[in-house]
C-alpha cells in the first residue's frame, strides 16, 4: 500500500492551520422547494472556499502590514541617523 505524502505547501510533522470562521447555512432550497444532494454540497463548498478565501487574505494582509512595519521602523532609523548627522556636521 502506498503511503500518502503532504501536500508540499504543507510540513508532515506540522499541519497548516488558517483560523476560519463557522459557517453557518440556513435556507439551502427554501425557494425551490428542496434542494438536491449536489445543490447542498455545491452551496456548502461555496461558503467553504469563501471563508479559506477570506482567511488567507487576511494571512496575507497580516504579512504586508507586519512588512510595512518594519519598513517604516528602518526609515525612521535612517532619519534618526541622518539629525544626528546634520547636529553634529552643522554649525
Amino acid at each position: 500500500m502506498a503511503r500518502s505524502r503532504p501536500a508540499p505547501w504543507r510540513s508532515a510533522t506540522r499541519p497548516c492551520r488558517w483560523p476560519l470562521p463557522d459557517i453557518h447555512l440556513t435556507d439551502v432550497g427554501k425557494d425551490e422547494n428542496g434542494a438536491t444532494h449536489g445543490e447542498v454540497a455545491r452551496q456548502a463548498m461555496d461558503a467553504v472556499v469563501d471563508s479559506a478565501k477570506s482567511a488567507v487574505g487576511s494571512i496575507a494582509l497580516k504579512a504586508r502590514l507586519k512588512d510595512a512595519g518594519e519598513m517604516a521602523g528602518e526609515a525612521i532609523d535612517q532619519l534618526k541617523k541622518l539629525f544626528e548627522w546634520l547636529g553634529n556636521n552643522i554649525d
